[in-house]
C-alpha cells in the first residue's frame, strides 16, 4: 500500500484497479506527482450468518 499510483495510470487502469482492490482487500493509493490524494478501499463483508427466527417475536403483534 506504500506505492502511489499515478492519476492518469488509475484513470487508465481503473477497472484492473478495482478488480484488485476487490480480491486482495488491500487499498490502493492514488495521488499526483508521487504524493497520495486518495485512498481506493474495498467495502467492509456482508454478514454471512441468517438471522435467527422469531427474532422480532416480541416487538410485532398480530390481531
Amino acid at each position: 500500500m506504500d506505492d502511489v499510483i499515478n492519476m492518469h495510470d488509475a484513470k487508465t487502469h481503473f477497472s484492473k484497479l478495482v478488480d484488485q482492490v476487490a480480491a486482495t482487500g488491500q487499498p490502493v493509493l492514488i495521488g499526483k506527482r508521487g504524493k497520495a490524494l486518495v485512498q481506493l478501499s474495498p467495502l467492509p463483508q456482508e454478514r454471512t450468518a441468517p438471522r435467527p427466527l422469531g427474532l422480532f417475536r416480541a416487538a410485532i403483534k398480530l390481531d
